[in-house]
């Protein structure tokens, strides 16, 4: 860039303040329609799925999650609930989390039979006694994990687990993949385990058999394992059944099922971002070691957008197999997207079932709709985007509560009131998050529900800039060459990188740190990606 072109637009910068919101119009009230309202604020459940039973281990990487849809109205989350209980001595809080939802690959349980395990509803597996499962792949499959339910009684020889072709629900005498269980990682009582296999196992389409026997047929009737089954034919793809010699021969039972999923390789499905919308915890000593339902306050309540995708995630630091928390799950309740996932490691992978809900419980406050529209999106400049600050008139004989969205509002902040005569109350503010991408839009839609009781008169808005986007290139700015001036960092541990070279990170240790690049050698940008806080950016354009 030669000095000339430098020299004209000297004195004249672009400002990028991004993370932060703008005015650009005037406010304008939208309706002067007279609104009156009296909804009750004491919390209830609003989502739940009450079907339990079945065990989920929460410790260290294993974490459990449940994708679930708000209804069709605004709702206040004040708390959590989860059925489970502590085992041992959990060295740290039980965590719980609602965040936004992504798409990924996850591995995906095509079959899944769900059912509490009893012993009364068992097959025995010991020296020449063996049990098996027949299940049909529909098309060509990479299954990454079987689990089963499994526990044992005295001392038998290590479990082993083989997956062989089967035809009309008989195992085939070929043996196609062999796993050993260590006895040692088998309890006694009922609790699932976890086979990954590694490598992936690819099957073809096809019937097959998942054969259970101890290792060179040993055990005898005070040293077995039992696989329990549920009863009704839950999984019409196969039959469980049972051999007394071995493998020679098989008998199956048309009615039952073990109770067992298995995970394949799929393609895209709903599982948890890593954006927190809000978050809670429960101390060790305030659950129980017998199954309950467990409590869990948000000390800061959020209002979930109508009709949007959220995660629940469950989790606690540390911890291990012996002091652990336990969450149930049971059979499905929540219509689609609703989903179970579980991780092992962390959420790298999360393993996804439509046919099962974890056993939980949301409480708080179904809000009602007091004013909503939409209007064209106002100008704003590159990389900007149009949002609304949402505020109301209004008062009440004893207090209110409100809730506003804007096209780029996931989750609202409550914000309550006393007012006994009509005064203005800002329902959205520009400081407010904004976690929800709309995508393009000719219209900015809005909403303003409530709670409580009391008398609105009218409503307004008015339309911000907000600079959130990151990376940004000349490109967004219309220009074909950028030139960083100055940037300030507006909070504490701001962070930005410049053309993806960690050499050339800007960090902010304070609030209005500054840096002045030295004036005959202005940074050139191809792209600044903010890694963390709020930074006002001047820059300079060619054209």
């Amino acid at each position: 860039m030669s000095q000339v072109t430098y020299t004209e637009l000297e004195g004249f910068p672009i400002r990028w303040a991004y993370g932060q919101a703008m005015p650009i119009e005037e406010e304008k009230i939208v309706s002067t329609e007279p609104k009156t309202w009296s909804v009750s604020t004491t919390p209830s459940t609003q989502i739940q799925n009450p079907n339990t039973g079945l065990d989920n281990d929460v410790y260290a990487s294993n974490m459990i999650a449940q994708i679930f849809n708000a209804p069709s109205s605004a709702v206040k989350v004040t708390g959590i609930q989860l059925y489970g209980r502590k085992v041992g001595s959990p060295p740290n809080p039980l965590q719980v989390e609602v965040r936004t939802v992504r798409q990924a690959t996850a591995w995906e349980m095509i079959i899944d039979v769900v059912a509490v395990p009893q012993s009364a509803q068992s097959y025995v597996v010991r020296a020449l006694v063996w049990a098996y499962q027949s299940f049909t792949l529909t098309s060509t499959c990479k299954v990454m994990m079987i689990s089963f339910y499994v526990s044992k009684t005295g001392s038998p020889p290590d479990l082993v687990v083989e997956v062989r072709p089967a035809s009309n629900d008989i195992p085939g005498s070929t043996i196609i993949a062999s796993y050993i269980i260590p006895a040692s990682q088998i309890g006694t009582s009922f609790t699932p385990y976890n086979l990954t296999l590694n490598p992936p196992l690819e099957l073809p389409a096809g019937q097959y058999a998942l054969v259970f026997h101890t290792l060179n047929n040993g055990g005898d009737s005070s040293n077995y394992y039992l696989i329990p089954f549920a009863t009704g034919n839950p999984y019409p793809g196969g039959l469980i059944g049972y051999s007394n010699n071995g493998g020679s021969t098989w008998s199956s039972h048309s009615s039952f099922d073990a109770i067992l999923s298995i995970a394949v390789e799929s393609g895209s499905v709903t599982v948890p971002a890593e954006l927190v919308l809000a978050s809670a915890s429960i101390a060790p000593g305030s659950v129980g070691t017998s199954n309950a339902w467990i409590n869990i306050t948000l000390s800061t309540p959020i209002v979930l957008r109508p009709n949007e995708t959220y995660a629940l995630i469950i989790y606690t630091l540390q911890g291990d197999s012996g002091n652990k928390y336990v969450i149930q799950h049971g059979a499905k309740s929540l219509s689609a997207p609703a989903r179970y996932l579980i991780t092992f490691n962390s959420g790298g992978t999360w393993i996804s079932s439509s046919e099962r809900n974890i056993s939980f419980r949301i409480d708080g406050v179904q809000y009602t709709r007091l004013y909503s529209g939409s209007r064209s999106p106002p100008f704003t400049r590159a990389p900007a985007s149009p949002i609304l600050v949402l505020f109301i008139y209004a008062q009440t004989s004893t207090s209110m509560e409100f809730a506003g969205f804007d096209d780029y509002t996931l989750a609202a902040a409550p914000v309550s009131s006393t007012a006994t005569s009509q005064t203005k109350i800002i329902v959205l503010a520009a400081t407010n998050r904004r976690d929800r991408n709309p995508g393009n839009i000719t219209q900015i839609s809005w909403e303003i529900w409530a709670a409580g009781s009391g008398l609105a008169t009218k409503a307004g808005t008015q339309a911000y800039a907000y600079y959130n986007k990151t990376p940004v290139t000349p490109r967004d700015f219309g220009f074909s060459e950028l030139y960083l001036i100055q940037a300030r960092g507006v909070d504490a541990g701001s962070i930005a990188i410049i053309n993806d070279h960690f050499a050339g990170i800007l960090y902010f240790a304070s609030p209005g740190d500054t840096f002045i690049p030295p004036s005959m050698f202005r940074v050139p940008i191809k792209k600044i990606h903010v890694m963390q806080g709020r930074i006002t950016f001047d820059l300079l354009g060619v054209l």
